[in-house]
């Protein structure tokens, strides 16, 4: 047991090199100067780092059985999506092309790991998911590009404009008092419920997550990142340092009640749409240092989050020694059971799964449907996580990301639903980039947070989300002309 768990360790560390980045092709400038890509762009590079990680995989994992491992012919597929994604413009476009692709590096290292964990249970061909994973980032990187040509201006040029550089402008005074003050009445509705907090508890409490009612306010968490994002862009304006810890303070004391119930996933919606919101984007070379590190800081901080809430909601039951493989062995479950099903299910063959019905009910509002007499719980439980946790009998939901769900409701026709889908988040980004620094950037940055997570989360979760930042936006929209309002109807200075 001891050295299968130190090949998990090892396999794991191979996490980096598995995850490459899209490089762009340089501009025709710096070929003079000696640019190295000139002779090998970026996406070969990432071609070779893909291809090298996973025989570096292999060496370490030698004992391992070759399903587990994706063939080096079906790595080579993965010279498409990125040749594609070289020629995308919008840098967010490209980080959510390059975040999935990431995370095929992440899932296949699961894949493994699991095997040499629990054995034969996951003794499953890597191949299929792997092909079906490629051709669905390549049909995501084909709707961009598409999104992009439709979206372009006639005197648009070629490279996006530099962003980052201005001040956003500050959201309306009510609207601002309403994210101050919802988290604490969050807080306040889950401990008159519960009686306590989840995560202060200091047991397990992992078989009673999913069915412990957290009070009415629940359902409406996704407040609570716009409330982080208001208070940390606060800080970022704050000039004098007592007044800058204050509002850090604050934005924690909001991440401690975002991460209460013991779950980690408004927390990760933040940190993705902090990016987005602060992201330098020059194209200098003078800039990719501070890129790299802030991206380093952000995977950092997303890290610390997710391991230590899964210990404080394990009560503390992990020594240090099991930490690690056992935290591996949950960071990329998401693909590591989409390969599975692979092997074990097939396309249109799941029982009382219907993607279409149930992420529609979940886009719209209970009480609504409920006046034409459909059940909005009834048809969400026709889901993915939920279909799937009965089908394996698992005692919980089992995610696997937008590109399983729909190749198991549709087959390869699920690709025109996900080129469709790609079409919507390119118009999310081209927003994004006019819109970060108005005070509906916020909203932007969210849809796009909750764009790329789609790859690890469940269409029915997702819909809801969407639907609530609309809620938001329509307290904010409201507020904010009640603002204007009373602004006008206030006497001028004299």
């Amino acid at each position: 047991m001891g050295d299968r768990v130190a090949k998990v360790v090892a396999a794991a560390t191979l996490m980096e090199t598995l995850s490459p980045t899209i490089a762009p092709i340089p501009p025709a400038d710096r070929i003079s100067r000696g640019w190295p890509r000139v002779l090998f762009p970026g996406w070969l590079i990432s071609l070779a780092t893909i291809l090298l990680g996973s025989l570096a995989l292999r060496v370490v994992a030698w004992d391992a059985p070759r399903e587990v491992f994706p063939g080096p012919s079906i790595l080579l597929l993965w010279a498409v999506p990125l040749w594609l994604a070289s020629r995308l413009r919008n840098p967010y476009s490209k980080a959510l092309v390059a975040i999935w692709i990431v995370w095929f590096g992440v899932g296949s290292c699961n894949l493994v790991a699991s095997y040499l964990s629990y054995g034969d249970f996951y003794l499953v061909r890597a191949d299929p998911a792997a092909i079906v994973y490629e051709a669905g980032v390549a049909v995501m990187v084909l709707a961009l590009l598409s999104a992009e040509s439709l979206l372009r201006r006639r005197n648009d040029s070629r490279s996006i404009p530099s962003v980052g550089t201005g001040r956003v402008r500050d959201l309306p005074p009510l609207f601002f008092i309403f994210l101050l003050l919802f988290p604490l009445a969050y807080l306040v509705s889950m401990l008159v419920t519960v009686g306590y907090l989840p995560i202060l508890q200091g047991r397990s409490f992992v078989d009673e997550i999913y069915d412990t009612d957290y009070g009415p306010l629940y359902g409406y968490g996704t407040v609570l990142v716009f409330s982080l994002l208001a208070v940390l862009h606060r800080a970022v304006l704050a000039r004098r340092t007592i007044v800058r810890i204050g509002w850090v303070a604050l934005a924690l004391l909001f991440l401690f009640i975002a991460v209460a119930d013991g779950k980690r996933f408004y927390a990760m919606i933040v940190l993705l749409a902090i990016y987005p919101l602060y992201s330098l984007r020059t194209g200098l070379a003078s800039q990719a240092r501070p890129r790299v590190g802030k991206a380093a800081l952000a995977l950092g901080l997303g890290g610390l989050i997710y391991l230590g809430v899964l210990v404080i909601r394990s009560g503390h039951q992990l020594d240090l020694s099991a930490l690690l493989p056992y935290a591996l062995s949950a960071v990329g479950v998401e693909y590591r059971d989409f390969a599975y099903s692979m092997n074990h299910v097939s396309p249109g063959s799941v029982p009382g799964y219907d993607w279409l019905r149930s992420t529609c009910a979940s886009l719209l509002n209970s009480q609504l449907l409920a006046a034409v007499g459909i059940d909005k719980a009834a048809e969400t439980l026709k889901g993915s996580a939920y279909v799937w946790r009965d089908l394996f009998g698992s005692v919980f939901g089992i995610r696997t990301g937008i590109i399983s769900e729909l190749y198991f409701a549709f087959g390869v026709s699920g690709a025109l639903v996900l080129y469709l889908l790609g079409l919507v988040i390119g118009v999310v980004t081209k927003q994004l980039v006019a819109a970060r620094q108005g005070p509906t950037g916020p909203f932007w940055a969210v849809l796009y947070a909750i764009a790329v997570l789609t790859i690890v989360g469940q269409s029915t979760s997702t819909a809801g989300l969407i639907t609530l930042v609309a809620y938001v936006y329509c307290v904010y929209w409201v507020l904010s002309r009640v603002t204007m309002a009373a602004r006008r109807a206030s006497p001028p200075d004299e």
